[in-house]
This record gives structure tokens, C-alpha cells and sequence, in this order.
């Protein structure tokens, strides 16, 4: 997690708690601080820029995560879909979620390329070229 100075040792250990619960009660508890204490930090802009730093950071291992384990849910609806022995409703539950899925991951993978050319043409104008 990036470290701001201005944070107290508290509102890093609320940050971590946040993270790791997902709810203020028991964060509250896991930094030893009252549920209002987050609430009230939770308005400061250092406390609110350093949990959101934190949270793109844990999106990021999740989402690194969810790609290393893409491969095996392929091979896991492969299977489905061409065991012999599955119920026709086990291979419509797998060609489901293959058409459901597969439009959204080219949205995804196409909107990822055009923000990248679009930072790119920013950044040559605003480097001159």
C-alpha cells in the first residue's frame, strides 16, 4: 500500500483493516479505533486518495488472479462441453456462459486498446510530435 506521510500509523492499519474486511465495523476493530473515526477519516481527501491507491492496487493482484486462473475455466468448459457423458442442460450451461462472456472480454480487450492509442495521441501532442 503507498504510504502517505500525513497519514497517522492508525488510519494505515483503518486502510489495511478496510481492505481486508470490506466493512467499517470490523475494520473499526481491526485498527483498535471507533467506527465514527473511519467514517470522519473516510472524508479527508489523504485518508480517501491513500484507501483508493490501496484499493486499485488490490484490483490489480485480483485481476492478475482472475488471468492466471482463465485458462483452467476454458479447459473446465471445454470438458463440459464435450464430455460425451454430461446432461445436454451441463453443455447449454457451459455454451451460455462461453457466448454470455465472450462479447464483454472483446469490449474489454478492444476499449483497453483504444484508451491505450488514445493516452498515446495525447502524449504526442502534448510532447510536440
Amino acid at each position: 500500500m503507498p504510504r502517505d506521510q500525513t497519514l497517522s500509523p492508525e488510519q494505515r492499519k483503518a486502510i489495511y483493516a478496510l481492505l481486508s474486511s470490506g466493512n467499517v465495523k470490523a475494520a473499526a476493530k481491526g485498527a483498535g479505533v471507533s467506527r465514527d473515526s473511519i467514517y470522519r477519516w473516510m472524508k479527508e481527501p489523504a485518508f480517501k486518495a491513500e484507501l483508493r491507491a490501496a484499493e486499485g492496487l488490490a484490483l490489480e493482484g485480483l485481476a492478475r488472479s482472475l488471468l492466471r486462473l482463465g485458462d483452467k475455466a476454458v479447459e473446465v468448459l471445454e470438458a463440459a462441453m464435450d464430455d460425451q457423458a454430461a446432461p445436454h442442460s451441463v453443455k447449454l450451461k457451459a455454451a451460455s456462459v462461453v457466448f454470455t462472456h465472450h462479447p464483454q472480454l472483446l469490449e474489454a480487450v478492444t476499449l483497453s486498446d483504444r484508451i491505450a492509442e488514445l493516452e498515446a495521441a495525447q502524449d504526442r501532442g502534448a510532447n510536440g510530435y
